[in-house]
């Protein structure tokens, strides 16, 4: 096949990290996760992450986190789970926040991208650096 007869994307080569990239946003595609790709612009803050996503905390999954907070202490979650659910979905706070930058083994964070995924964890956020796809299962 000439180069001509090819689109732009058959002849595209993916870089290393590329690779990983699309790898990971396809798991986290899988895992149910509405995921975005971020790229560096003017304008953009220092650091920012590569992908970012964001899922739903479902009722069952809710209801297992809650058990394992609780493990050990008198109080039941079933007492407390649907109305604490409820109140949690209502102010916008069921949600899972993912950051993930992609790095090849030997790629290494910049100092802007490790600031950037500290300020993000602070707030509550998963940080996932990336090596290959399956990383987002641990």
């Amino acid at each position: 096949m000439t180069r001509f007869n090819r689109t732009w994307r058959e002849s595209k080569q993916l870089t290393p990290e590329g690779v990983i990239l699309r790898e990971v946003k396809y798991m986290l595609h899988l895992k149910g996760y509405r995921v975005w790709r971020n790229h560096q612009s003017l304008g953009s803050e220092r650091g920012i992450s590569d992908l970012m996503a964001v899922k739903k905390i479902p009722p069952g999954e809710f209801k297992k986190i809650l058990q394992d907070k609780l493990n050990g202490t008198l109080i039941h979650p079933d007492l407390l789970f649907d109305r604490l659910y409820d109140i949690l979905e209502n102010a916008g706070l069921m949600c899972r926040f993912v950051a993930v930058e992609c790095k090849t083994e030997k790629g290494k964070l910049s100092e802007a991208q490790a600031l950037f995924m500290q300020d993000l964890q602070e707030q509550g956020a998963r940080i996932i650096v990336a090596r290959k796809g399956e990383d987002v299962f641990e």
